[in-house]
């Protein structure tokens, strides 16, 4: 058996289309038609992404391809349902013989501006903006942040598709001239929680936007939280890291 909560700011798509969902994930996880029981609940996301909790009486989690056969089945079943062209979603699978706490995210804010296209390199001086959600927040939020000069940002990696996670180790950026790493030792985006943590220079306050330069995230960029920078948060301690770290992050900004 298998119980999918869809969270959406849609509306219930209807008993037929809920079956429909729930066929969608028996045939990716190989499931006898009928297994899976879809609940819809309605209710803000803050991007307009379909939430997807999944849970299942499987021992562990699916393997990747069938993480990926689900992804793909579910999104295509929603798009029928809603009769939508373009549904985005985000799926947590956790099973009944092992479940770990799930934490679901609300967007406190979205970058705006700045870049559109998804590259690594020359991010010094790209100017954006953080908008806070201000159906969430009051602009008073904000107060006091112009006092600092500098902003911890946590964003989260909305564009890496989930069939894209790595859980290993591979070569930075896949350049095979350096060693192979843990994803865990190096800051690519392709991680398992799929969360970026940057820092950037705060230039002005306005209302409920914070204007920034230096953030290396996209326009759109979903932002989970923000936080002045402290310099007591630094680095107590003489820091080391590794030639190739050095050599990956000489164009970054």
């Amino acid at each position: 058996m298998a119980e999918l909560t869809l969270l959406s700011e849609a509306t219930d798509p209807g008993r037929a289309g809920l079956d429909g969902i729930g066929s969608a994930v028996d045939e990716a996880l190989g499931l006898p038609e009928g297994s899976c029981d879809v609940t819809w609940r309605q209710c803000l996301t803050g991007t307009g992404t379909v939430i997807c909790l999944l849970t299942t009486d499987e021992a562990g989690y699916p393997d990747t391809d069938q993480q990926t056969r689900l992804h793909q089945s579910l999104s295509k079943a929603l798009r029928q349902s809603l009769n939508q062209t373009a549904v985005n979603i985000q799926l947590a699978v956790t099973s009944r013989s092992f479940t770990p706490p799930l934490v679901v995210s609300r967007p406190i804010a979205t970058v705006v501006g700045g870049r559109t296209e998804i590259r690594d390199d020359n991010w010094a001086e790209v100017s954006s903006v953080i908008r806070l959600d201000p159906e969430q927040f009051p602009a008073e939020a904000l107060s006091g942040i112009e006092d600092f000069s500098q902003l911890e940002v946590v964003f989260h990696f909305d564009r890496v598709p989930v069939a894209k996670i790595e859980t290993n180790a591979r070569h930075p950026r896949g350049n095979k001239d350096w060693p192979l790493v843990g994803i865990f030792a190096q800051r690519g985006k392709n991680r398992p929680n799929r969360i970026g943590v940057s820092r950037c220079r705060l230039i002005e306050v306005s209302g409920h936007d914070l204007h920034v330069k230096d953030l290396d995230a996209v326009s759109g960029t979903p932002v989970l939280d923000i936080k002045p920078y402290m310099s007591e948060y630094g680095p107590r301690s003489a820091t080391r890291q590794p030639q190739w770290a050095t050599e990956l992050m000489r164009d970054y900004y």
